[in-house]
């Protein structure tokens, strides 16, 4: 299944696709990106990457899902957003329990330091 970069107003057209199990809204004005959780647990990103939200390993802006990359063998079962305008990423619930985060850590989004940005999924530590 392809789908193309959709805007937030768009995001309710998943609904008859089938395999999806929650479609998600990021970012705001012209840095939108969106996501789709699989029922196989797989992770579909597109649109704004500016600060690394997709998951994707580099800045590049998608118009086509692509998948994010999580190490190993992994299995998301809940996904999130969070943030605005290019401060923005997507927090992942493992089916393990454990959290993953991507995308923009200026303001300690991110687990690593207050500045650190990833462009691929790291694991949450408490």
């Amino acid at each position: 299944m392809t789908i193309n970069f959709l805007a937030a107003r768009q995001l309710s057209k998943l609904s008859h696709c089938t395999g999806i199990t929650k479609a998600i809204h990021g970012g705001s004005g012209s840095y939108n990106f969106g996501a789709a959780l699989l029922t196989t647990g797989v992770v579909r990103v597109w649109g704004y990457n500016g600060n690394g939200a997709l998951g994707v390993g580099d800045t590049t802006t998608r118009t086509n899902a692509n998948s994010l990359m999580l190490t190993g063998n992994r299995t998301v079962v809940d996904i999130c957003a969070y943030g605005s305008s290019s401060e923005q990423g997507i927090v992942m619930l493992l089916d393990d329990g454990q959290l993953w985060a991507v995308g923009y850590g200026g303001g300690s989004q991110l687990p690593e330091d207050d500045s650190e940005t990833s462009y691929t999924p790291m694991p949450v530590v408490f």
